[in-house]
Protein backbone atom coordinates (compact mmCIF):
# COMPACT_ATOMS: atom_id res chain seq x y z
CA UNK A 1 0.00 0.00 0.00
CA UNK A 2 2.69 2.45 -0.85
CA UNK A 3 2.95 4.19 -4.17
CA UNK A 4 4.02 7.81 -4.50
CA UNK A 5 6.89 9.70 -3.00
CA UNK A 6 8.12 13.22 -2.45
CA UNK A 7 10.16 12.76 -5.65
CA UNK A 8 7.46 11.53 -8.02
CA UNK A 9 7.40 13.13 -11.44
CA UNK A 10 4.31 14.83 -12.86
CA UNK A 11 3.04 13.64 -16.24
CA UNK A 12 3.25 16.02 -19.15
CA UNK A 13 0.49 16.59 -21.69
CA UNK A 14 -1.11 13.61 -23.38
CA UNK A 15 0.86 12.34 -26.41
CA UNK A 16 3.92 14.38 -25.37
CA UNK A 17 6.90 12.94 -23.51
CA UNK A 18 6.70 13.81 -19.82
CA UNK A 19 9.03 16.52 -18.53
CA UNK A 20 11.23 15.31 -15.72
CA UNK A 21 13.14 16.74 -12.80
CA UNK A 22 15.78 14.06 -13.17
CA UNK A 23 16.84 11.69 -16.01
CA UNK A 24 14.49 8.76 -16.68
CA UNK A 25 15.83 5.37 -17.75
CA UNK A 26 13.22 5.09 -20.49
CA UNK A 27 10.31 7.39 -21.35
CA UNK A 28 8.26 4.86 -23.35
CA UNK A 29 5.90 4.06 -20.49
CA UNK A 30 5.01 7.75 -20.16
CA UNK A 31 4.79 8.80 -23.80
CA UNK A 32 0.99 8.91 -23.82
CA UNK A 33 0.48 9.94 -20.21
CA UNK A 34 -0.47 6.45 -18.99
CA UNK A 35 -3.88 6.22 -20.75
CA UNK A 36 -4.48 2.91 -18.95
CA UNK A 37 -4.38 4.54 -15.51
CA UNK A 38 -7.63 4.15 -13.53
CA UNK A 39 -8.83 5.63 -10.28
CA UNK A 40 -11.17 3.78 -7.92
CA UNK A 41 -13.21 6.15 -5.76
CA UNK A 42 -16.34 6.17 -3.65
CA UNK A 43 -19.53 7.90 -4.71
CA UNK A 44 -20.34 8.67 -1.09
CA UNK A 45 -20.84 12.40 -0.53
CA UNK A 46 -19.14 13.64 2.63
CA UNK A 47 -20.82 16.35 4.68
CA UNK A 48 -18.94 19.53 5.64
CA UNK A 49 -18.64 18.22 9.18
CA UNK A 50 -17.10 14.98 7.93
CA UNK A 51 -14.83 16.68 5.41
CA UNK A 52 -13.24 19.10 7.90
CA UNK A 53 -12.01 21.27 5.09
CA UNK A 54 -10.71 18.49 2.85
CA UNK A 55 -12.02 18.44 -0.75
CA UNK A 56 -14.42 15.73 -1.90
CA UNK A 57 -12.00 14.34 -4.50
CA UNK A 58 -9.37 13.76 -1.78
CA UNK A 59 -11.78 12.03 0.60
CA UNK A 60 -13.32 9.93 -2.18
CA UNK A 61 -10.09 8.47 -3.55
CA UNK A 62 -9.55 4.80 -2.72
CA UNK A 63 -7.04 3.13 -5.07
CA UNK A 64 -5.44 3.02 -8.48
CA UNK A 65 -5.94 0.44 -11.17
CA UNK A 66 -5.10 -0.54 -14.75
CA UNK A 67 -7.55 -0.63 -17.65
CA UNK A 68 -6.82 -4.06 -19.15
CA UNK A 69 -9.92 -4.94 -21.24
CA UNK A 70 -13.23 -3.34 -22.23
CA UNK A 71 -15.19 -2.76 -18.97
CA UNK A 72 -12.42 -4.32 -16.84
CA UNK A 73 -9.87 -2.78 -14.46
CA UNK A 74 -7.17 -4.80 -12.70
CA UNK A 75 -6.33 -3.70 -9.16
CA UNK A 76 -5.37 -4.94 -5.67
CA UNK A 77 -7.82 -7.10 -3.70
CA UNK A 78 -7.10 -5.30 -0.42
CA UNK A 79 -8.61 -2.10 -1.87
CA UNK A 80 -12.04 -3.60 -1.23
CA UNK A 81 -11.43 -4.62 2.37
CA UNK A 82 -11.86 -2.49 5.44
CA UNK A 83 -8.62 -1.54 7.15
CA UNK A 84 -7.39 -4.10 9.70
CA UNK A 85 -10.45 -6.24 8.99
CA UNK A 86 -11.47 -9.28 6.99
CA UNK A 87 -14.73 -7.55 6.07
CA UNK A 88 -15.38 -6.06 2.64
CA UNK A 89 -15.94 -2.35 2.30
CA UNK A 90 -19.57 -1.44 1.48
CA UNK A 91 -18.55 -0.55 -2.08
CA UNK A 92 -21.97 -1.35 -3.55
CA UNK A 93 -23.93 0.70 -1.01
CA UNK A 94 -21.59 3.66 -1.48
CA UNK A 95 -21.59 3.53 -5.27
CA UNK A 96 -17.88 3.01 -5.88
CA UNK A 97 -16.76 4.12 -9.34
CA UNK A 98 -13.97 3.87 -11.91
CA UNK A 99 -12.44 7.01 -13.40
CA UNK A 100 -10.48 6.84 -16.67
CA UNK A 101 -8.75 9.52 -18.72
CA UNK A 102 -7.92 11.87 -15.85
CA UNK A 103 -4.71 13.57 -14.82
CA UNK A 104 -5.88 16.15 -12.26
CA UNK A 105 -8.49 14.81 -9.82
CA UNK A 106 -9.28 18.26 -8.47
CA UNK A 107 -10.74 19.36 -11.82
CA UNK A 108 -13.25 16.52 -12.07
CA UNK A 109 -11.88 15.57 -15.48
CA UNK A 110 -12.07 12.06 -16.86
CA UNK A 111 -14.92 9.71 -17.62
CA UNK A 112 -16.45 7.76 -14.73
CA UNK A 113 -18.37 4.50 -14.58
CA UNK A 114 -20.28 2.64 -11.89
CA UNK A 115 -18.63 -0.52 -10.54
CA UNK A 116 -21.12 -3.38 -10.76
CA UNK A 117 -18.89 -6.36 -9.98
CA UNK A 118 -15.71 -7.03 -8.00
CA UNK A 119 -13.97 -10.39 -8.35
CA UNK A 120 -11.35 -11.13 -5.70
CA UNK A 121 -8.63 -13.69 -6.40
CA UNK A 122 -9.73 -16.89 -4.62
CA UNK A 123 -6.30 -17.23 -2.99
CA UNK A 124 -6.23 -13.75 -1.50
CA UNK A 125 -5.22 -13.54 2.17
CA UNK A 126 -5.78 -10.06 3.58
CA UNK A 127 -3.49 -10.48 6.58
CA UNK A 128 -0.44 -11.28 4.44
CA UNK A 129 -1.54 -9.68 1.13
CA UNK A 130 -0.95 -13.00 -0.60
CA UNK A 131 -2.52 -13.05 -4.10
CA UNK A 132 -3.50 -9.40 -3.74
CA UNK A 133 -5.34 -9.29 -7.07
CA UNK A 134 -8.86 -8.27 -8.07
CA UNK A 135 -10.77 -7.58 -11.27
CA UNK A 136 -13.35 -4.81 -11.34
CA UNK A 137 -16.15 -4.67 -13.91
CA UNK A 138 -17.79 -1.32 -14.66
CA UNK A 139 -20.83 -0.07 -16.58
CA UNK A 140 -22.05 3.28 -17.84
CA UNK A 141 -24.82 4.99 -15.87
CA UNK A 142 -26.54 8.37 -15.70
CA UNK A 143 -23.39 9.98 -14.25
CA UNK A 144 -21.13 8.80 -17.07
CA UNK A 145 -19.91 11.69 -19.23
CA UNK A 146 -17.12 11.40 -21.80
CA UNK A 147 -16.79 15.13 -22.46
CA UNK A 148 -13.82 15.73 -20.17
CA UNK A 149 -11.70 12.60 -20.69
CA UNK A 150 -8.11 12.54 -21.91
CA UNK A 151 -6.87 9.71 -24.09
CA UNK A 152 -7.93 6.29 -22.77
CA UNK A 153 -6.43 2.94 -23.84
CA UNK A 154 -5.93 -0.51 -22.39
CA UNK A 155 -2.50 -1.76 -21.31
CA UNK A 156 -1.16 -5.13 -22.37
CA UNK A 157 -0.18 -7.63 -19.68
CA UNK A 158 3.32 -9.03 -19.48
CA UNK A 159 3.71 -12.28 -21.36
CA UNK A 160 7.38 -12.26 -22.29
CA UNK A 161 9.39 -9.58 -20.50
CA UNK A 162 11.76 -11.29 -18.02
CA UNK A 163 11.33 -9.89 -14.52
CA UNK A 164 14.86 -10.21 -13.25
CA UNK A 165 16.70 -7.78 -10.99
CA UNK A 166 17.63 -4.36 -12.32
CA UNK A 167 14.67 -3.95 -14.67
CA UNK A 168 13.58 -0.30 -14.98
CA UNK A 169 9.90 -0.03 -14.08
CA UNK A 170 7.52 2.91 -13.86
CA UNK A 171 4.89 3.24 -11.14
CA UNK A 172 2.14 5.85 -11.23
CA UNK A 173 -0.81 7.10 -9.22
CA UNK A 174 -2.45 9.81 -7.14
CA UNK A 175 -1.29 8.52 -3.76
CA UNK A 176 0.26 10.47 -0.90
CA UNK A 177 3.57 12.20 -1.41
CA UNK A 178 4.50 11.67 2.24
CA UNK A 179 4.21 8.85 4.77
CA UNK A 180 2.12 10.96 7.17
CA UNK A 181 -1.18 9.26 7.99
CA UNK A 182 -3.26 12.44 7.63
CA UNK A 183 -1.62 13.61 4.41
CA UNK A 184 -3.92 14.21 1.40
CA UNK A 185 -3.55 12.28 -1.83
CA UNK A 186 -2.01 14.04 -4.82
CA UNK A 187 -4.36 15.87 -7.17
CA UNK A 188 -1.95 15.36 -10.07
CA UNK A 189 -1.21 11.98 -11.59
CA UNK A 190 2.44 11.33 -10.85
CA UNK A 191 5.03 8.71 -11.75
CA UNK A 192 8.57 7.60 -11.04
CA UNK A 193 10.93 5.13 -12.66
CA UNK A 194 12.71 2.77 -10.26
CA UNK A 195 14.31 -0.70 -10.60
CA UNK A 196 13.35 -4.23 -9.63
CA UNK A 197 15.30 -5.87 -6.81
CA UNK A 198 15.30 -9.22 -5.05
CA UNK A 199 12.73 -8.96 -2.25
CA UNK A 200 15.17 -10.73 0.10
CA UNK A 201 17.67 -7.91 -0.42
CA UNK A 202 15.95 -6.01 2.40
CA UNK A 203 15.72 -7.95 5.68
CA UNK A 204 12.47 -6.20 6.63
CA UNK A 205 10.69 -8.47 4.12
CA UNK A 206 12.24 -11.73 5.29
CA UNK A 207 9.54 -14.44 5.15
CA UNK A 208 6.88 -11.94 4.07
CA UNK A 209 7.02 -12.32 0.27
CA UNK A 210 6.81 -15.26 -2.11
CA UNK A 211 7.26 -16.13 -5.79
CA UNK A 212 4.14 -14.14 -6.61
CA UNK A 213 5.87 -10.96 -5.43
CA UNK A 214 8.15 -8.58 -7.26
CA UNK A 215 9.97 -5.79 -5.44
CA UNK A 216 11.22 -2.45 -6.78
CA UNK A 217 13.28 0.29 -5.21
CA UNK A 218 14.64 3.77 -5.77
CA UNK A 219 16.18 5.76 -2.95
CA UNK A 220 13.57 8.31 -1.91
CA UNK A 221 11.42 7.39 -4.92
CA UNK A 222 8.51 5.09 -4.30
CA UNK A 223 4.81 4.35 -4.20
CA UNK A 224 2.77 5.27 -1.11
CA UNK A 225 -0.69 5.01 0.46
CA UNK A 226 -3.40 5.74 -2.10
CA UNK A 227 -1.55 4.20 -5.05
CA UNK A 228 -2.45 0.61 -4.15
CA UNK A 229 -3.80 -1.38 -7.08
CA UNK A 230 -2.08 0.87 -9.60
CA UNK A 231 0.20 -0.14 -12.47
CA UNK A 232 3.85 -1.17 -12.43
CA UNK A 233 4.97 -0.80 -16.04
CA UNK A 234 8.04 -2.33 -17.64
CA UNK A 235 9.96 0.72 -18.89
CA UNK A 236 11.81 -1.12 -21.65
CA UNK A 237 10.43 -0.89 -25.19
CA UNK A 238 6.65 -0.87 -25.49
CA UNK A 239 4.76 -0.36 -22.19
CA UNK A 240 3.54 -3.59 -20.59
CA UNK A 241 1.98 -4.20 -17.18
CA UNK A 242 4.37 -6.26 -15.05
CA UNK A 243 2.91 -5.72 -11.58
CA UNK A 244 0.20 -4.37 -9.28
CA UNK A 245 0.98 -2.03 -6.39
CA UNK A 246 0.35 -4.03 -3.21
CA UNK A 247 2.19 -2.99 -0.02
CA UNK A 248 5.43 -1.88 1.55
CA UNK A 249 7.14 -0.50 4.65
CA UNK A 250 7.85 3.25 4.90
CA UNK A 251 7.49 4.98 1.55
CA UNK A 252 10.84 5.59 -0.14
CA UNK A 253 12.87 3.85 2.56
CA UNK A 254 12.38 0.16 1.73
CA UNK A 255 11.45 -1.50 -1.59
CA UNK A 256 7.80 -1.59 -2.59
CA UNK A 257 6.13 -5.00 -2.93
CA UNK A 258 4.09 -5.62 -6.08
CA UNK A 259 2.08 -8.57 -7.37
CA UNK A 260 3.93 -10.14 -10.27
CA UNK A 261 2.32 -10.49 -13.70
CA UNK A 262 3.91 -12.85 -16.22
CA UNK A 263 3.21 -16.13 -17.98
CA UNK A 264 3.25 -18.14 -14.76
CA UNK A 265 1.78 -15.56 -12.38
CA UNK A 266 -1.82 -14.36 -12.59
CA UNK A 267 -2.22 -14.22 -16.38
CA UNK A 268 -4.32 -17.39 -16.55
CA UNK A 269 -6.60 -16.24 -13.72
CA UNK A 270 -7.11 -12.82 -15.31
CA UNK A 271 -7.91 -14.25 -18.74
CA UNK A 272 -10.16 -17.03 -17.49
CA UNK A 273 -12.06 -14.68 -15.18
CA UNK A 274 -12.76 -12.14 -17.91
CA UNK A 275 -13.65 -14.88 -20.39
CA UNK A 276 -16.01 -16.61 -17.95
CA UNK A 277 -18.03 -13.41 -17.55
CA UNK A 278 -18.45 -13.17 -21.31
CA UNK A 279 -17.76 -9.45 -21.19
CA UNK A 280 -14.76 -8.20 -23.07
CA UNK A 281 -11.39 -9.71 -23.86
CA UNK A 282 -8.07 -8.17 -23.06
CA UNK A 283 -6.09 -7.05 -26.08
Amino acid sequence: MRITSTFLLVFGAIAVSAPSKRPQTNQSALTHGAPWQAEIYTGYQYSKAQAKGRPQWDLAHRCGGSYVAPHWVLTAAHCFYQENSEQLNPWQQNGWRIRLGARDLSTGEGVTFLIDQVIIHPGFVHKSFTNDVALVHFVADNLTNTAHAWHVATIGLNEGLPLGNGLPVTVSGWGRTTDKADAPVSAQLESVTIHTVDCSWDSVYKGRTDGNSICAFGSGEDACQGDSGGPLIGAVGSPVLVGIVSWGVKCGVHPGVYIRIDRTHNLDWIDSTISARGSGKRS
